[in-house]
C-alpha cells in the first residue's frame, strides 16, 4: 500500500505536468498567434510596392525583361510567409546580382525606394574595342572592362580598336565574360594610351594605334597604321611582365639617340618593329 506521503508527492507531480503540458501548449498558440499576426502584418497591401520603375541611362537595356524578372523575384516569398514585395525587407542584394548575372550587358544597378515605388537605375556597357579572330571573320564587342558584349557586325572602315589573338583559333567568348585575366585588361589599357601618347610626340606622330596582337605567352603587338599606309604598321612588341614605366622609357631614349634618328633618316624603308620586351635595350627593324 501506498503511504499518505507518496501518495501526496506523486498527485503533485501529475499536477506539475499537467500545468507544464498546458504552458507549453499555451506558449505555442500565442507564438502562432504572433507569428500570424506578423504575417499578416507584413504582408499588408500597404507595404507592398505598387510599381517599379526602371530608369535606362543608355536606352540601350532590354526594359521588359529587366522589370519582369524583377517582379518574378519579388512575388516569392521568405520561408513560405513573408512576401517579397515588401517596401522594407525587399531582397535589395538578391535582385541586383541576379538582374546582372541574367543581362550581363547592365554594368552597375542602384535600387531604392520611393514611397510605394522601387526605382532602378541601370548602366549598361558601352562597346568601346572589338575582340577578333585572327582572320578578323568575325568579332565580338568589348567595353572598357574587357567583357565581351555580343557579336559586332562587319565594318567597312577601323571604327574601334581591334584586339586579335596571336593563336589561328580562339573560341567565342561569353557572352558577359572576358577573354583577359582579371586585371590585365585594365593595365593593359593603360599602357596603351601612354604608349599612343609617346608614338604622337616622337617623329613618327602620323601612325595611329589600331590592332593589338594577343600572344599566349603573355606578349603584345601594338600595330600603328598611317591613314595612307595600311599594309606596312609599325609594331610595337611589349610585355606587360615588365614595368610600364621602363617600356616607355626604354622607347624615349630609342626615339631621342642620335643613332637612332640617323637610322630613320638614312633608311629608305619605313621603320617595322620596335621590340621593348628585353630588359634595357630596344630592337629595331626596317620594312625591306
Amino acid at each position: 500500500m501506498k503511504t499518505l506521503r507518496r501518495e501526496i508527492i506523486e498527485r503533485f507531480d501529475e499536477a506539475k505536468n499537467r500545468r507544464r503540458k498546458i504552458n507549453f501548449l499555451l506558449f505555442g498558440i500565442i507564438i502562432i498567434l504572433l507569428l500570424g499576426l506578423m504575417t499578416l502584418g507584413f504582408n499588408h497591401p500597404r507595404l507592398a510596392f505598387y510599381q517599379i520603375i526602371l530608369i535606362d541611362q543608355s536606352d540601350k537595356l532590354d526594359k521588359p525583361a529587366i522589370l519582369l524578372l524583377t517582379q518574378q523575384k519579388l512575388n516569392e516569398s521568405y520561408f513560405s510567409l513573408i512576401n517579397k514585395n515588401n517596401y522594407y525587407f525587399y531582397p535589395k542584394e538578391e535582385l541586383i546580382k541576379v538582374l546582372l548575372l541574367k543581362f550581363p550587358k547592365i554594368k552597375s544597378l542602384a535600387l531604392s525606394r520611393e514611397a510605394n515605388a522601387l526605382r532602378i537605375v541601370a548602366e549598361s556597357r558601352a562597346p568601346e574595342f572589338l575582340w577578333c579572330h585572327q582572320a578578323e571573320e568575325s568579332c565580338q564587342y568589348l567595353d572598357n572592362e574587357g567583357v565581351a558584349l555580343g557579336l559586332a557586325p562587319k565594318f567597312s572602315g577601323q571604327p574601334l580598336l581591334v584586339f586579335l589573338p596571336v593563336a589561328s583559333s580562339t573560341p567565342v567568348t561569353a557572352l558577359g565574360a572576358s577573354p583577359f585575366v582579371p586585371g590585365e585588361f585594365k593595365k593593359l589599357l593603360t599602357l596603351m594610351a601612354s604608349l599612343s601618347e609617346t608614338i604622337k610626340a616622337s617623329t613618327f606622330s602620323s601612325y595611329v594605334l589600331e590592332r593589338l596582337l594577343v600572344a599566349d605567352d603573355g606578349d603584345y603587338r601594338a600595330q600603328f597604321f598611317r591613314p595612307a599606309d595600311k599594309v606596312q604598321p609599325l609594331t610595337v612588341l611589349f610585355s606587360l611582365k615588365n614595368s610600364s614605366t621602363n617600356t616607355l622609357s626604354y622607347l624615349n631614349s630609342v626615339f631621342n639617340s642620335p643613332e637612332f634618328k640617323t637610322a630613320v633618316t638614312e633608311s629608305v624603308s619605313a621603320l617595322k618593329t620596335l621590340d621593348t620586351r628585353f630588359n634595357q635595350k630596344v630592337f629595331y627593324e626596317f620594312w625591306e
